[in-house]
């Protein structure tokens, strides 16, 4: 055999110690929070989606007098499927410029199949209609 004999005598006398010889449970570091903390900080990001990881992490100093670095907020909220996004950017229209593109739209609606294959398309934006906007 190859495994050398202090390797076998150390799973012999592990497995006669656990009776196991797979790694023990609860190896390595110990989380810094609690899971009191941790739903504490996932409470904070449902409220205000857009607060960011500093601003948790202030906020639970001054609160609740719990140091924790940004990293670890940020670890907290993906263990729950909490990710940091950006919202998308979209262009303002008002009455006057909306009117003018429906118009232009208008002029191009009954344009056969065929014109279209000549059209050199660069960029798309997505125009809602409802007054939400």
């Amino acid at each position: 055999m190859l495994i050398p004999r202090t390797s076998i005598h150390a799973i012999i006398t592990k497995y006669k110690k656990t009776k196991c010889i797979g790694n023990i449970i609860g190896r390595g570091r110990k989380c810094k929070t609690s899971v009191h903390v941790d739903r504490i900080i996932q409470r904070k990001i449902k409220v205000d989606r857009r607060k960011s990881a500093s601003s948790v992490k202030v906020e639970l100093q001054f609160e609740h007098g719990i140091a924790i670095s940004e990293q670890t907020a940020r670890r907290r909220l993906h263990e729950v499927g909490l990710f940091g996004r950006v919202a998308r950017k979209t262009s303002y229209v008002n009455k006057s410029n909306r009117g003018k593109r429906i118009a232009f739209a208008k002029t191009y609606l009954e344009k056969p199949i065929g014109f279209w294959n000549d059209v050199l398309w660069s960029d798309e934006i997505i125009e809602y209609m409802s007054p939400l906007t």
